[in-house]
């Protein structure tokens, strides 16, 4: 990850086409199966992510990064062997912070038809009984009760967790959670 962020820096790999847009891709970069997002802070700096920019904060970065860690942590103490997250890390090279993620397999080319649980397409809220039970073992420990979510398709759906927060199957048949940046809610006690 470290030698993918300095060849960043030295513009000496080219950005990753991964969306129709042109500016967002320049954000997005692979090398050695690692998915690069350079994060970047503006005037919104206070928001964990930006739809209409479709850039990542330091923020949201974070966050996401501490929930992959809240969840390995207590894994096993949870029950949660059947549930995995992608290995990733923050560098910061030189004024140039990226979010690495060890690429999936066959999670990132496929993600729209392997998502299963969560938020897949816009708007639409997809299920499955498997990833509930799993998600179910996490939010009982820590008390927190599912919710009801409707859908463009005014379909409602009980879940566990933010429906941002994708529940994927990948190729080698694991049980990935994706966008963690939503797992655990605020706490309202020390927001400002």
């Amino acid at each position: 990850a470290i030698e993918g962020v300095k060849l960043i820096r030295e513009k000496k790999i080219s950005p990753f086409t991964f969306f129709e847009s042109p500016k967002t891709n320049e954000f997005y970069y692979m090398y050695s199966n690692i998915i690069f997002t350079i994060l970047e802070d503006s005037y919104m700096s206070n928001r964990t992510y930006s739809n209409d920019e479709l850039k990542q904060s330091y923020l949201g970065s974070n966050l996401d990064l501490k929930h992959v860690n809240f969840l390995n942590k207590f894994r096993t103490t949870f029950g949660l062997n059947k549930l995995y997250t992608p290995l990733n890390c923050i560098v910061q090279y030189m004024g140039l912070r990226c979010h690495c993620q060890v690429l999936t397999p066959g999670v990132i080319f496929n993600s729209d038809n392997l998502v299963c649980y969560g938020e897949g397409e816009e708007g639409v809220i997809k299920f499955n009984d498997n990833f509930h039970q799993e998600l179910e073992k996490l939010y009982k420990r820590i008390k927190i009760k599912a919710v009801k979510v409707e859908d463009k398709n005014k379909k409602v759906v009980t879940i566990y967790g933010n429906p941002e927060i994708k529940g994927v199957i990948g190729v080698d048949k694991r049980k990935y959670l994706f966008d963690m940046i939503h797992l655990l809610p605020r706490d309202l006690n020390y927001y400002k």
